[in-house]
Order: structure tokens, then C-alpha cells, then sequence
């Protein structure tokens, strides 16, 4: 059951691109009656958008089947005219809507995973990876990182674990952050959400680490090609920890009341050596993904 509901989970968010507040709103909005009257589409994907992994059942898994193979079929039909002036949208288009889909959706496009946390897209790598014929590609699911202290004292707040998530999509996926060369690149990253992750194996030191923001992990899908030689020491469980690379502008102390950088003569009175860890703030972009030995973050490698 576990293995099944990971694949029909992992195939129903690669098919859908809408958030749940998306959804709702739509739901709200007249041109969605336009195509059908049968509100169960909307509904059956509005509790699937909601719905934690962990807590899919068999009837979850027979309505995202639903979903994956209607959207499958439905983004090929012709387009066609709007419906009125009123709406100008599609009946193909209300309809693909009604199921979490919205063809209209620009590079970059987003799909709910839990909650309104959002699943950050790649268009690109999407599109390329439909174009792709003479290559099988696996997609592989990974904790990219989360925003609990690292090995090295440093955390990231929840709040900057969006711009990673936002930014994560399309970079490639190589080895021991070597950046400057292609050669050791194994896959790409398709898609990036946040998750709330299981506070309950948390120590008490970490849980107060998080300041009350709940424990968030970042989640990404990687896409490999099925022949790649690192995907062969990635299923023989010889290489699975992960480390990102981003920047960000400021370090600064826990709950912090000043606002500047911790650092000497940057203005913040306190110490660097009295704060149990910094916190990393003003995060801009996010690089890559690699795989390697030993992972900053504790939680960071790729799933099973």
C-alpha cells in the first residue's frame, strides 16, 4: 500500500498544477458551471490538495487515478472557443480546471501538495521531459533541506524555505557542489514543495530551535535518466545524502529584535559564540542539489 500510494501521489501532483486556495477560488467563480454542473471533480481535488500523503486511502488513490488519467486525456482535445463574453475560457479548459489543471498556467506554474503549501514547477524541464522519447527517465522524490540548525549551527527560517522551494526547480542535480562542471551532473529537479515534517522524532533541543514555527521540509522530485551509472548506486543505497547550495544576505541571531547582521562592527550587540545557532535570512536564490557524503542538514537525502 505504502509503495502504490507513493507513485499515485508522486503521478497525481505531476498531473495537477493548482493550489488548493486556486481550486477554492475557482470553485467560487460562475465559468466554472459552465462546462458541468457536477461539482464532485472540484471537491474530490480540493480534499485530495488538503490531504497529506501519510493520510491517503484507497479512496484517495482511486480519485487521483481519476484525476491523472481525465487530465491525460483532456489536454488533448481541441481547445475551442470561449463559452461567452462572460467567460472567456473554454469548455476544454473549464472543465480541465474543474480537475486541478489550468492550461493557461505560465513557466514556473504551481500545484498543492498539503495544505496551501505549493509545489513550485518547472515548465521547462516538464516539457522537455514529455519531449524526450529516446530516454527513460525515473523520477526520484528527496529532502532537499528543512529549518531545523544544520551541522554547522546554521538554520533557515521557515519563511526563507519558500524562496528555496520557489527557486530549487530546473537546477541540476550533480556531485560535491562541483558547479563549474557539467560532468558530474546526474539529474534535474522537475518540481519543489514544503511539508510539515514529523515533529515527534524531534529532541527538545530541536524543537525549540524552530520558534514556534512547526518543523517544514523541503520536498523535491528529481529527474534521472533510467541509464545513468549514479542511479545504480542510488538504488544499491551507496549514495543517498543531499546538500543545497543558496545565498542569502544576513546572519542573524535567534529572535532577533535588531535587525542587523550578527557579525563584529555590522551593529548587532551580541555575541557570535553565546547563541546556540544563527539563522540565515534574506535568502535570493537557490544553485543546486548534490550528492555527498556527509549532508549539512541531518534530514537532507533522497527517499525511498
Amino acid at each position: 500500500m505504502s509503495e502504490e500510494r507513493d507513485e499515485i501521489y508522486r503521478k497525481y501532483h505531476a498531473a495537477v498544477n493548482m493550489t488548493h486556495s486556486e481550486l477554492k477560488d475557482w470553485a467560487a467563480n460562475p465559468c466554472s458551471r459552465k462546462a458541468s454542473l457536477d461539482r464532485a471533480p472540484i471537491n474530490r481535488n480540493l480534499e485530495l490538495l488538503s490531504t497529506k500523503k501519510s493520510d491517503w486511502t484507497e479512496k484517495h488513490l482511486k480519485w487521483a487515478n481519476k484525476t491523472i488519467a481525465f487530465i491525460g486525456r483532456m489536454s488533448k482535445a481541441e481547445q475551442g472557443k470561449h463559452v461567452s463574453k462572460a467567460c472567456q475560457i473554454s469548455r476544454r479548459d473549464i472543465s480541465l480546471k474543474n480537475w486541478a489543471y489550468d492550461p493557461g498556467k505560465s513557466k514556473n506554474s504551481f500545484a498543492c501538495c498539503s495544505g496551501d503549501n505549493v509545489m513550485h514547477t518547472s515548465d521547462d524541464v516538464e516539457r522537455r521531459l514529455q519531449e524526450t522519447t529516446e530516454v527513460e527517465f525515473v523520477m526520484l522524490e528527496a529532502i532537499a533541506t528543512d529549518n531545523l540548525p544544520n551541522r554547522s549551527g546554521m538554520r533557515i527560517p521557515a519563511k526563507e524555505l519558500q524562496t528555496i522551494a520557489a527557486t530549487l526547480p530546473g537546477k541540476l542535480a550533480i556531485k560535491d557542489h562541483r558547479m563549474g562542471s557539467i560532468d558530474t551532473a546526474w539529474g534535474r529537479i522537475s518540481k519543489a514543495w514544503i511539508e510539515a515534517g514529523d515533529e515527534s522524532k524531534l529532541s527538545k533541543t530541536d524543537r525549540a530551535a524552530l520558534n514556534g514555527e512547526g518543523y517544514q521540509v523541503v520536498h523535491c522530485y528529481i529527474a534521472v535518466p533510467a541509464d545513468h551509472p549514479e542511479l545504480r548506486l542510488i538504488e544499491a543505497d551507496l549514495a543517498s545524502e543531499l546538500s543545497i547550495t543558496f545565498t542569502y544576505s544576513q546572519l542573524k541571531c535567534p529572535g532577533c529584535d535588531c535587525g542587523k547582521d550578527i557579525y563584529p562592527s555590522w551593529g548587532c550587540p551580541r555575541s557570535v559564540s553565546a547563541q546556540p545557532y544563527l539563522e540565515r535570512h534574506g535568502v535570493t536564490e537557490s544553485f543546486e542539489i548534490s550528492l555527498v557524503v556527509v549532508p549539512a542538514v541531518k534530514a537532507a537525502h533522497l527517499l525511498k
